[in-house]
């Protein structure tokens, strides 16, 4: 088995590219679906964010190219391979390890230290788990991932500070604004990413507070849990003029406002209505950065303030990798030796079935006393005579160029693996 990750990231291409290759819930089920059915991958995982697009597969065979995965992305996303590849990156086994253990720990995040993205693996894995994608690699791999995420964070102090998306796009509005008590804000979006921004917004002073979401009962019950307001996704075109910075944060598949929307609502100001777009894709037509009534900003302009919180957090996260690299040489230890399983399973399968059919022949000549006493002594001799071969192989399995010595063995013992 061959695990490759292939992805694009906030470090490596900009929202206008990211929002092309993201995935709804929906799209990333359709998906993943369509992708175990390959004949060369055995198991497979997407982990779509606002911040990054990656998948994860187990190929059957070392020798697949891991393009099959950028082919089929442009496939599923309709965009030329050679544009996603131009902004892309590849990791395969070890270095795919490391970098999911990353990911999962907040440490290769846009905000280092950020929570969020933990509980995002989790719903991709149970996503993954749920389509009947994963397998016995994938299951050891993220659990692995979620106790590295948990002893980096509860072993350094990267967890410390402004630590989301939304968190920081909150100090870039109060870079912008300067105090908050006498503003008003207009919250786009009652998902996780939207729930931070509010409490965030309510925890430093914000005036006022009006939330809408196109089911409206999330954006009701967010605003009575916050001592907010809520009001109807209809009537959006009425509240934009009054608030002096707007925030969105959906999952839509198209833009919620346009510029003509944006025209109407800042014909009359006096000052620019600050609007800073979390989605992905994005929620605000580029477009709308043109009118001179508006300040917009998207999840990339955070870029300042994230290098400031990198800068403070720089020991911290070093301390991370080491962590990172200490568990990923033990996954690749653990990988490695279950390499050879299955070989060894049938190895004991086979010299098992051997046992048991030379002591049943002579059963009908043994009392039960001595029955059981020729039973406990050829199992124990069994043992013995497999300890070595079996630490060979597993050996073996350790060793970078194994497969000739794998089969050698295996050849013979009588044992013929594909």
């Amino acid at each position: 088995m061959y695990l490759v990750l292939v992805g694009l990231s906030h470090k490596t291409a900009p929202v206008s590219v990211r929002e092309r290759v993201s995935f709804s819930p929906q799209d990333q089920e359709d998906a993943l679906l369509r992708l175990r059915q390959h004949q060369d991958i055995e198991e497979c995982l997407i982990l779509s964010t606002c911040n990054r697009t990656e998948i994860l597969a187990v190929f059957r065979d070392r020798e697949v190219s891991p393009r099959l995965l950028f082919s089929f992305l442009a496939e599923q996303k309709a965009i030329p391979q050679e544009e996603i590849e131009a902004h892309a990156y590849t990791f395969s086994d070890a270095d795919a390890v490391e970098h999911l253990f990353r990911v999962c720990a907040g440490l290769d995040s846009m905000i280092v230290g950020e929570t969020q993205i933990t509980s995002q693996v989790k719903d991709a894995y149970s996503m993954s788990c749920s389509c009947r994608c994963n397998g016995p690699l994938l299951n050891r791999l993220l659990h692995c991932a979620f106790a590295v995420s948990k002893r980096v964070r509860s072993s350094t102090g990267i967890s410390q500070g402004s630590l989301s998306v939304g968190s920081t796009a909150c100090d870039l509005v109060q870079r912008i604004l300067g105090k908050l008590d006498s503003c008003s804000a207009l919250l786009i979006g009652a998902g996780e990413t939207g729930q931070l921004v509010a409490r965030h917004l309510i925890e430093r002073g914000i005036a006022s507070l009006l939330i809408t979401n196109r089911t409206f009962a999330r954006a009701k019950h967010l605003a009575e849990s916050l001592g907010a307001q809520a009001f109807p996704f209809g009537e959006l075109p009425d509240w934009l003029p009054k608030v002096d910075v707007v925030i969105t944060a959906t999952m839509a598949d198209d833009y919620l406002l346009r510029r003509p929307d944006m025209d109407r609502a800042v014909a009359n100001r006096s000052t620019p209505l600050v609007c800073i777009d979390l989605g992905i894709p994005r929620d605000i037509d580029p477009e709308v950065q043109e009118l001179d009534g508006v300040s917009l900003h998207n999840i990339d302009d955070l870029q300042d303030l994230v290098e400031a919180n990198r800068l403070r957090r720089h020991t911290e996260i070093h301390k991370g990798f080491e962590i990172v690299r200490e568990e990923r040489d033990n996954f690749v230890e653990w990988f490695k030796t279950h390499r050879v399983a299955p070989t060894i399973e049938e190895i004991q399968k086979m010299v098992e079935e051997l046992r048991t059919s030379e002591i049943e022949s002579i059963k009908s000549v043994l009392s039960d006393s001595d029955y059981q006493l020729v039973d406990v002594v050829t199992r124990s001799l069994v043992r013995k005579i497999l300890q070595h071969p079996i630490l060979h192989l597993k050996e073996a399995a350790r060793q970078d160029c194994s497969v000739n010595q794998i089969r050698l063995i295996g050849d013979i013992l009588g044992v013929h693996e594909e």
